[in-house]
């Protein structure tokens, strides 16, 4: 490609030039590197070719948005990236869940001496979960790639 084009923008037409030649299945993860992180391309990947894209986030295509952290989950009150704890589809909506990230790893809360910074009321509930966030990523499949989870770290 010539030197003006981005991979991105290329992306497409191997990405159709490859489901053209090998066929592949609904639910095929294109793995890319974060020079793909580019809206369009995850709606075209998610919606187009029925396909899952896990691509990190370029920290140069973020806003200064301090809402969300470097992979991609909500910030917490504490100003902690949450953790992602599943998605589900609610009549035609797609959401995400996120929880508090002290009641997902006891090492992380020893760090904060088991205790939440922003003193968050639901951080004790008795429930072992902590705060939650839900997110409506229907029309955004950027948010929808679980960048925190097992899945894709091993498949990364």
């Amino acid at each position: 490609a010539p030197n003006n084009i981005t991979d991105a923008e290329v992306a497409f037409s191997l990405i159709k030039e490859l489901k053209r030649r090998y066929r592949f299945k609904k639910d095929a993860i294109f793995i890319a590197d974060k020079a793909y992180d580019v809206k369009e391309l995850y709606t075209f990947i998610a919606e187009k070719m029925k396909s899952q894209p896990y691509i990190p986030i370029n920290p140069r295509n973020q806003k200064e948005d301090k809402t969300f952290g470097p992979h991609g989950c909500p910030m917490c009150d504490a100003g902690i990236e949450m953790k992602s704890a599943g998605k589900w589809t609610d009549g035609n909506r797609q959401r995400v869940k996120f929880r508090c990230p002290l009641k997902t790893s006891k090492k992380f809360a020893d760090k904060y001496d088991n205790a939440c910074p922003a003193k968050h009321p639901l951080f004790d509930t008795g429930k072992g979960y902590g705060c939650t966030k839900y997110l409506d990523v229907t029309d955004d499949a950027r948010s929808r790639v679980p960048r925190d989870s097992k899945e894709f770290k091993e498949t990364f």
